[in-house]
């Protein structure tokens, strides 16, 4: 099943819509210029009934609710008309950035936010907690789907 698309738009009008972007002054103006260009391109392709907001850290990762260091999360609220919201670590971007490139660096962030929005259609599909293994494997699969994608739109993320 192809969670990123057949949404059920319908079934949220009550609810706000869209996705948006949550950035500090301290996060690069690059960095964020370029996620700012990606979340255009997500809103003309993709559907998004329920508002996303993707929050970006400037911490090199964040501590999940399991006590783990993850580079990104999803979090899914009960409440199927709540908000959900997307958090990234974007901290160690400058020293990626540095080691790897500023299109490598940045590709891996949308990776990221594409891995994470996967996630946010799971929930939408209310498939997440089916079989976290599956879905996880789906998430994975469509960041990179998502990624080439977005790729072939310009010459630089």
């Amino acid at each position: 099943m192809n969670v990123w698309k057949n949404i059920p738009v319908d079934d949220y009008k009550e609810c706000r819509a869209g996705i948006r972007l949550v950035s500090k002054p301290s996060i690069d103006e690059d960095l964020n210029n370029a996620l700012k260009e990606m979340l255009k391109w997500l809103r003309k392709n993709y559907v998004f009934p329920i508002r996303c907001p993707i929050y970006l850290f400037d911490y090199p990762y964040l501590i999940s609710r399991r006590g783990k260091q993850v580079s990104a999360s999803f979090i899914a609220p009960y409440d199927r008309f709540e908000e959900p919201y997307i958090k990234i670590a974007v901290g160690d971007y400058k020293k990626e950035k540095v080691e790897r490139g500023r299109d490598n660096a940045i590709a891996s962030i949308l990776c990221s936010i594409f891995h994470e929005i996967t996630h946010y259609y799971q929930w939408i599909h209310n498939v997440l907690d089916d079989n976290p293994k599956a879905n996880e494997r789906q998430a994975i699969y469509y960041a990179g789907k998502r990624l080439q994608e977005y790729s072939t739109t310009r010459e630089h993320p």
